[in-house]
């Protein structure tokens, strides 16, 4: 997600992306974050906050909150990923 980031896409369409070439279950848990953003209307660190609750993952956490400040308060998220 960081390099693109780096090349300057949204966060939404950077995990979208990823989603598409990791291995399960990364994979589904990723399309379903994407999915719940893209149809849902769900913000991002929220859908990421549900992928972290579904698989009980504290790197999942850590990520949500961190997206969540990103969003709040600005900085560089591909530098802190």
């Amino acid at each position: 997600a960081a390099q693109h980031l780096r090349a300057g896409m949204s966060v939404e369409t950077a995990f979208a992306s990823v989603a598409r070439y990791v291995s399960e279950p990364a994979k589904s848990e990723l399309g379903r974050v994407a999915n719940e953003v893209r149809f849902a209307r769900v913000p991002i660190d929220k859908a990421l906050g549900h992928m972290a609750e579904r698989t009980g993952n504290k790197d999942a956490e850590f990520l949500a909150v961190a997206v969540g400040v990103q969003k709040i308060g600005g900085g560089n998220l591909a530098e802190l990923l």
